[in-house]
C-alpha cells in the first residue's frame, strides 16, 4: 500500500528537509516520512481533512 502511494504521488509533492523525504498524497490521505540515506520508512501518517 505504501509503495503504491509513493509511486502514484507526483514529484512536486516530495520534499527533502534535512535527512528525510516527506511525501504527501492527498488522494490516499497519507503522509510518508522516509530517511534519505537508508530509504527506510520512518512514519506513515493519515492526513486529516
Amino acid at each position: 500500500m505504501i509503495f503504491e502511494a509513493i509511486r502514484e504521488t507526483q514529484i512536486n509533492y516530495f520534499q527533502k528537509i534535512g535527512k528525510n523525504f516527506y511525501i504527501s498524497n492527498s488522494e490516499k490521505n497519507i503522509k510518508i516520512t522516509v530517511n534519505s540515506n537508508t530509504f527506510r520508512i520512518i512514519t506513515a501518517d493519515k492526513i486529516e481533512k
